[in-house]
């Protein structure tokens, strides 16, 4: 279901960047880490399952697991979506959870970071990145989410690795600055739609400052996936970031990210995933950035792995976001 940092995306969704290495100009270190959506099994069904549901009731656990479905089916008539930071998707559960993938030609294979996705679950995503300044950044992220009650989760995201600022100067090893994503999920009148909403909350919490942004953030995001059939997952994800406690020199900034995703579940547990990212600095000097992701992931029951590469589009987005991210994720869900 719906949870976007965050495809966070903040992500933890949003994960802050280091200020050595994020160009000195616009770097958004908080949402250029925001999660990446995967992609849901469920994601239609859960759309309608949403739809059908009371307002106290909570479709996301109703989807759980394929025993519950089929125990759902004789009591009642199956109604349908979900999306990113579960599968915060748009027919199934919320964005960061890894759920168990029904064999057969209809498998939804769940998305990465998808806000309507929320079942219990943690994540490693290891991660090399490059600035437009020479700087580099390997890095683990521990990605961790909660569930709370029906239709609430609380998402941690915390990095630690290495920052090479360039040459002459020395590598810094150590923690990030710790993110942290409430979501809730909503029923929606439309069949087809799995709607999510949260709060973002970027603490500057890092071991040394060469791994730590310049300010911390806060903000908000909403997330809406739709069930257009048992393959196609497409969501979409909006956050935005206002920039708290700025370092020294550092004036305030306000971010407005938009992520739309569309995951495709292929065959025996295989999906793939391309994400358009885009991104705009409301203040200073209010640019534009985007970059484009592909991502090819594989779903064995509670287990999936996903690799991918993220690029830039054009030298403004090299400064304000980053110039290339490689990434590859193991996680479980619970």
């Amino acid at each position: 279901m719906l949870l976007i940092a965050s495809m966070l995306i903040l992500p933890p969704w949003a994960t802050p960047v280091p200020a050595c290495a994020a160009p000195p100009a616009g770097q958004n270190p908080a949402m250029a880490d925001a999660p990446k959506p995967e992609v849901d099994p469920n994601r239609a069904r859960l759309a309608a399952e949403v739809t059908h549901t009371e307002v106290g009731q909570d479709p996301v656990e109703d989807a759980a697991s394929p025993a519950d479905d089929e125990a759902s089916t004789d009591a009642q008539s199956p109604p349908e979506d979900s999306i990113p930071a579960g599968a915060p998707a748009a027919a199934g559960p919320p964005a960061t959870q890894t759920q168990t993938a029904p064999a057969g030609p209809s498998v939804h294979e769940e998305i990465s970071d998808d806000p309507t996705y929320l079942k219990t679950s943690v994540r490693g995503v290891g991660e090399h990145i490059e600035y437009a300044n020479g700087a580099t950044q390997d890095r683990l992220r521990i990605r961790y989410l909660q569930r709370l009650g029906k239709k609430d989760g609380l998402v941690a995201d915390l990095p630690l690795g290495r920052v090479n600022p360039g040459a002459g100067f020395a590598s810094s090893y150590g923690t990030g600055d710790l993110s942290l994503q409430y979501l809730h999920v909503f029923p929606s009148q439309t069949r087809r739609l799995v709607q999510a909403a949260g709060a973002i909350l970027v603490l500057k919490s890092a071991s040394d400052e060469n791994q730590t942004g310049s300010s911390g953030y806060y903000g908000a995001l909403y997330a809406a996936a739709w069930g257009i059939s048992a393959r196609l997952q497409p969501f979409v994800i909006v956050q935005y970031l206002h920039s708290v406690d700025e370092d020294e020199g550092f004036a305030p900034r306000s971010l407005l990210q938009l992520r739309p995703v569309m995951a495709v579940g292929l065959s025996r547990g295989w999906f793939a995933t391309g994400e358009l990212r885009v991104q705009r600095e409301l203040q200073n000097q209010e640019r534009w950035g985007a970059t484009c992701q592909a991502s090819l992931g594989k779903q064995v029951r509670h287990w999936r792995t996903v690799g991918g590469y993220e690029r830039a589009l054009g030298d403004t987005s090299k400064e304000l976001i980053y110039t290339s991210r490689i990434f590859l994720e193991f996680g479980y869900t619970f």
